[in-house]
């Protein structure tokens, strides 16, 4: 009796757990479960664990201990299996409770030169005649930079600093003019991008699509640095109040 009892409540309770953290751990927007969430998730595992070993020393009394950790061994893995998974969710949310909620710091234009000069050219991953070959100390490998420019600082609408992200790390937002969009996708672009700072190169991200009215820079930025490419990048410095996202 104690083995059915150990399949039914250990197994069916693994099984939900496994669907909630899988769930949770697929969703755009995970959730954070709480210890109430995490109890509650762990109960039936829990049960079936108790039980296992219940069964398993009454099978000990009775010199059938190799009949009862075979009836009661697959809940008591599946169990075991269940409070790893928990523990490791339990830390990652731990993690991310640590960090503050992304603050965002927007820029608009207000007549005065920017600062920073920037560039939107075509990039490739191998040698091409003609365009020269570029890389940056945050990138493993080099590109090659079409000379055309595709977007200049004159194209940008606004641009803002957003973090942290996870890991720390701030992402530096652009709104292009709809010309601009329309312009750059127009060329038929390929399949990567080269993004120039005052004639640098900052980052050759790809491409898998046409390019949209907006686009963030994944570079691995501190606050500091976001700040102040956004803010140097448009005709402008002032920030401008901008919600939380």
């Amino acid at each position: 009796m104690l083995g059915w009892l150990a399949w039914a409540t250990s197994l069916p309770g693994c099984a939900l757990t496994y669907l909630v953290l899988f769930a949770n751990g697929m969703s755009a927007t995970p959730v954070r479960i709480g210890a109430g969430g995490v109890f509650g998730l762990a109960l039936l595992p829990s049960a079936g664990l108790l039980l296992s070993g219940a069964g398993a020393w009454a099978g000990y009394r009775d010199d059938a201990l190799l009949a009862a950790l075979a009836i009661h061994g697959m809940p008591l893995l599946a169990a075991c299996a269940a409070w790893y998974a928990l523990s490791f969710e339990c830390m990652r949310l731990r993690r991310g409770d640590r960090l503050p909620p992304p603050e965002r710091i927007g820029f608009q234009p207000d007549g005065t030169a920017p600062r920073l000069r920037f560039e939107l050219h075509q990039a490739a991953t191998e040698p091409v005649d003609g365009w020269p070959r570029m890389t940056h100390p945050r990138m493993e490998d080099w590109v090659s930079v079409q000379p055309e420019v595709l977007a200049r600082n004159a194209d940008l609408v606004s641009s803002w600093a957003v973090g942290p992200q996870e890991g720390g790390c701030y992402q530096v937002g652009l709104r292009f003019t709809a010309e601009a969009v329309e312009r750059m996708n127009r060329r038929g672009l390929r399949r990567r991008l080269a993004v120039l700072i005052d004639d640098e190169l900052l980052l050759a991200p790809h491409l898998f699509g046409e390019i949209a009215e907006q686009m963030h820079l994944n570079g691995v930025f501190d606050r500091g640095e976001a700040v102040r490419l956004a803010g140097g990048l448009i005709q402008g410095q002032s920030p401008q109040a901008a919600p939380s996202r």
